[in-house]
């Protein structure tokens, strides 16, 4: 027995196009020269999220499992990266004063 989806598709004559995830417009605020400048330094990149606040553009990513977070001005040029890092690579004098 075909359930009420199965026949709504069945008797649809219109192209249907099904998404899996709920960014469809991730890109659509952030100008088209930082996505192409950030896709062409970080090519391995997973899960990226293209933020416009106030005129500035962050990226937050995730590289080999690692989240990161990049600040890029207007011209795509990187002006801060953050990276998370565990806390046994941090130097011995910041362990410290943590």
């Amino acid at each position: 027995m075909k359930n009420e989806f199965q026949k709504s598709l069945h008797n649809c004559n219109k192209p249907l196009v099904l998404s899996c995830n709920n960014d469809d417009n991730a890109y659509a605020e952030v100008p088209f020269v930082i996505v192409n400048q950030f896709w062409s330094q970080y090519p391995d990149v997973t899960d990226a999220v293209f933020l416009r606040i106030d005129k500035k553009n962050e990226v937050d990513f995730e590289i080999n499992r690692v989240e990161d977070s990049a600040l890029m001005n207007s011209s795509g040029n990187i002006l801060q990266e953050m990276k998370e890092i565990k806390w046994n690579e941090l130097p011995p004098a910041v362990q410290q004063t943590l």
